[in-house]
């Protein structure tokens, strides 16, 4: 065989490496990010943003219960318990889905969520 495919010779160079698949984040400190996340640490806020902000209150997330008729919207990143917005409760739709039903949606949104007429 005078000529190799380029194909089964890039094939048999890649077979030499190794790789790992990870997701980044090129705003964090990419040494800091990989040993917390691969090394057994366990990703929090404070650890990917230096501890800024890493209270919910401090980020605007000060609802923990909605009146009747509302439902709540936009919860904490670090605490499922709190959240940013109270909506009315028809306010559940997508732009898309209101289109589907042949319906406009509201002109504003709550939690990016839409009423339909």
């Amino acid at each position: 065989m005078k000529y190799f495919s380029p194909f089964l010779l890039a094939g048999l160079i890649l077979c030499g490496f190794d790789s790992q698949a990870g997701v980044r984040f090129i705003v964090e400190d990419g040494e800091s990010y990989y040993n917390d996340n691969w090394y057994g640490g366990t990703p929090t806020r404070s650890k990917l943003y230096g501890g800024r902000g890493n209270s919910c209150a401090d980020q605007g997330y000060t609802i923990t219960h909605c009146d009747s008729g509302f439902y709540p919207a936009n919860p904490c990143p670090d605490n499922l318990n709190y959240y940013k917005d109270c909506c009315p409760e028809e306010y559940i739709y997508s732009i898309d889905e209101c289109y589907t039903m042949n319906k406009t949606p509201s002109s504003f949104s709550c939690g990016g969520k839409y009423a339909c007429y």
